[in-house]
């Protein structure tokens, strides 16, 4: 959507898996520049880098519960803990 609307930054997010797509609270998002891309499958490449990066660095607190879920307006997030 982002490429669809002339954005010239993209974003990516981790959350905890719930009921619905990209509910859960989030435990970490990016955002990434996508000026120079010519079609959407750059950008879906480009924000999967970021998703996998993101992915390994929330897996690294998550597993070991390291984190506590807070409540936000409209929605939770979690919050890494050491």
């Amino acid at each position: 959507q982002a490429f669809e609307f002339g954005c010239t930054v993209a974003g990516a997010s981790v959350h905890l898996v719930d009921e619905e797509l990209d509910h859960g609270p989030m435990c970490s998002q990016e955002a990434f520049d996508i000026r120079d891309c010519k079609t959407v499958a750059e950008v879906e490449a480009r924000g999967l880098k970021v998703e996998h990066k993101l992915l390994c660095d929330s897996l690294k607190w998550v597993l070991p519960e390291r984190f506590a879920i807070e409540p936000l307006p409209g929605g939770r997030r979690c919050v890494r803990q050491n």
